[in-house]
């Protein structure tokens, strides 16, 4: 798995930089304040995401989810052989920005 596209020897030249600008006594507490940060960045996400379905916008866009895999069901019951070409091909423009909406 790469992080953020970056390789191994990339890490290893951001590492060095690291180091020779803040110096290797400051690193130790760096990493703290930054794991805590992303700690509570977690946090904060999963209350947001926790609010969200618990309201009525969190039902409706379950409901909204259900609905876009019922339609897109029946669209492939009644596209079965035919080919991304024309009507379908805007429906499933269609259903790509709706999802990407969500």
């Amino acid at each position: 798995m790469q992080l953020l596209f970056i390789s191994g020897p990339e890490i290893f030249i951001i590492i060095i930089i690291i180091v020779l600008l803040f110096g290797a006594d400051k690193i130790p507490s760096f990493v703290k304040t930054f794991g805590k940060a992303m700690k509570e960045m977690k946090k904060v996400t999963n209350e947001i995401k926790d609010d969200i379905e618990k309201t009525d916008m969190g039902k409706d866009i379950k409901e909204m989810n259900k609905t876009v895999t019922n339609l897109k069901k029946d669209i492939n019951k009644v596209t079965g052989g035919l080919d991304d070409t024309g009507i379908i091909k805007d429906v499933k423009n269609i259903q790509k920005t709706f999802r990407k909406k969500l």
